[in-house]
């Protein structure tokens, strides 16, 4: 049986800096007309001051509410995953102990396990947090050890999860796609697109029904972006790319989704 899980913004946060709490605002989009939900505060554990307002919220199945956030101890900064009940009640906190982490993204399968997509030192990592709050497996992503990734999304279909961002080695920047098993954490393939003397950057990801990937972002060359739209098979061979392109010079594609009949949609700037 095949399931994707989607990325619906559902909720818009909005974070206001505090040695003590971490203010809430939630927006929660009930059918077509949004409405607010509730208004929490969140204690930060051991009054530990955000670094960067970086809070990402998601809900699952059944209404639970699963907040990941960064905070900064002493200088070193962590990222805390909390699972709240639908009335803002923590159930678990758990925090992933590594050294210079920042959060990207959350995702939720219909299982209530947790993955969650950041930064850590120069590269970027995921970790799955199980529905109790225990942490399952950390994997790290990167192209090696002297390279720098920026991560941006990920998108999750059956066991398997892909990763999107750009990878940057020997000053050069290519466009990072990476497989990750949801069961093991186990790296399963990665593809790096060349620019050549161009950056790219891919900003988002999606998957379609037959578990082909599209990822979207943009290339930069001499101070002119163009928007890109790639597709890729499940081993992460790529088998067409697209160029949207205004020839305006600024072109970015932040968005993209499938639907049923197997259509791609990009939405983004020029």
């Amino acid at each position: 049986m095949l399931y994707i899980a989607y990325k619906i913004p559902v909720m818009l946060t909005y974070l206001k800096r505090s040695r003590a709490a971490l203010l809430l605002i939630m927006l929660y989009a009930g059918s077509i007309n949004a409405q607010y939900e509730s208004l929490w505060k969140v204690e930060q554990e051991n009054n530990m001051t955000l670094e960067r307002p970086q809070v990402v919220v998601r809900t699952d199945a059944i209404g639970g509410i699963v907040m990941a956030y960064t905070y900064d101890d002493a200088g070193d900064t962590n990222v805390v995953v909390k699972g709240l009940t639908p009335q803002g009640a923590t159930r678990w906190t758990t925090v992933i102990n590594e050294s210079q982490e920042s959060v990207v993204d959350v995702i939720i399968d219909l299982k209530f396990n947790n993955y969650i997509l950041g930064h850590y030192n120069r590269h970027g990592f995921i970790a799955k947090v199980d529905s109790t709050g225990d942490q399952i497996w950390f994997t790290e992503l990167k192209q090696s050890s002297s390279s720098k990734e920026v991560i941006s999304a990920l998108a999750l279909c059956n066991d398997t999860i892909v990763i999107v961002g750009s990878s940057t080695l020997n000053s050069q920047e290519k466009g990072l796609v990476i497989s990750v098993s949801a069961l093991s954490g186990n790296v399963l393939n990665s593809s790096y697109y060349n620019g050549g003397e161009a950056a790219v950057r891919y900003l988002d990801v999606a998957f379609d029904e037959n578990g082909k990937s599209f990822a979207c972002g943009y290339i930069e060359d001499g101070g002119n972006y163009n928007a890109i739209l790639h597709a890729y098979n499940k081993n992460l061979t790529g088998y067409w790319t697209t160029t949207l392109q205004s020839n305006a010079g600024e072109d970015i594609a932040y968005g993209v989704c499938t639907d049923l009949a197997g259509n791609v949609f990009s939405t983004g700037c020029y």
